[in-house]
C-alpha cells in the first residue's frame, strides 16, 4: 500500500473477512505494521476495546480510551473505542472526520490527512445504514489520502454500502457465503467469490492448522500487486 502525494487515487478500502479463530487478528496487526512503513500514522477503531490482540503489539501501537485524547501530531498506530453517542465519549467518525475534513478546518486540510484508518468488527456499528460522518469517510478517502480497511467474521457482516466501494478483498476461512451479500456481489462476480470462500475453507478442512488467505480484487479476481 506505499503511496506519494501523486498517487492518492491508488487510495484503498480493503475487506479482510475471516471468522473467530481464522487467525483474523494476526494477519490484520501484520497488515497494520507493513503500513506503517509507507504510512506512518493509523487509527484502528476497536468497538467495544475488547480486542486483546491490539495489547500484544510494540510501543508503537498506543491504546487511548476517548478519541479526543489522541493528539494531532501523533505516530505510530492509535487505538481507539467506538462511540456514538457523546455521553459515552467522543463520537468516533465525527471526530476523525473533523481532523480531516477541510471544511472544519479553516478551508484547510485537517491535521488527519494521510492516516490509514481501520475499522475491526464493522458489524458492531455499521451492519445496516452507515452513519453520516462513516459513510463520509469512505466516500473521501481518496481526496484525503487515507486507506481504509474493514474487517468482519463473514460477507453478511458487513454493510452493503462498504462492500459497493471496497477495492481489495483479504478472505481466510468463513463460516458465511459472499451470497449473504448477493445484493451487492452479483452474477459472475459472485461466483468468483464464492469460488475463492470455497478453497480457503477447503484448505482448512483438509489441514486444522493452516490459516490460509486469499488477497483478490473487487471482480473476484487474483490480486497481483503489492500490499
Amino acid at each position: 500500500m506505499s503511496k506519494t502525494v501523486d498517487e492518492k487515487n491508488r487510495c484503498v478500502t480493503v475487506g479482510v473477512i475471516g471468522a473467530p479463530g481464522s487467525g483474523k487478528s494476526t494477519m490484520l496487526i501484520g497488515l497494520v505494521k507493513k503500513l506503517l512503513a509507507t504510512q506512518n500514522r493509523v487509527v484502528v477503531v476497536d468497538p467495544d476495546g475488547a480486542e486483546e490482540a491490539w495489547d500484544e503489539t510494540p510501543a508503537s501501537f498506543k491504546r487511548y480510551d476517548d478519541i479526543e485524547d489522541v493528539p494531532d501530531n501523533f505516530k505510530g498506530v492509535v487505538i481507539v473505542p467506538y462511540s456514538a453517542k457523546e455521553e459515552h465519549g467522543t463520537p468516533t467518525f465525527p471526530h476523525i472526520q473533523s481532523k480531516m475534513d477541510k471544511r472544519l478546518n479553516n478551508s484547510e486540510y485537517g491535521p488527519w490527512t494521510n492516516i490509514a484508518i481501520v475499522l475491526d468488527d464493522t458489524n458492531s456499528y455499521a451492519r445496516g445504514v452507515l452513519e453520516p460522518s462513516l459513510e463520509w469517510l469512505l466516500m473521501r478517502k481518496r481526496q484525503y489520502g487515507s486507506h481504509v480497511i474493514v474487517t468482519g467474521h463473514s460477507y453478511g457482516e458487513i454493510a452493503p454500502m462498504i462492500l459497493r466501494l471496497t477495492t481489495l478483498y483479504i478472505i481466510g476461512v468463513t463460516d458465511g457465503s459472499p451470497t449473504e451479500r448477493s445484493d451487492t456481489i452479483k452474477g459472475d462476480r459472485l461466483k468468483r467469490h464464492v469460488a475463492v470462500c470455497n478453497a480457503i475453507n477447503a484448505i482448512r478442512k483438509k489441514n486444522p492448522k493452516e490459516y490460509p488467505w486469499a488477497i483478490i480484487t473487487a471482480e473476484g479476481y487474483p490480486f497481483k500487486g503489492q500490499l
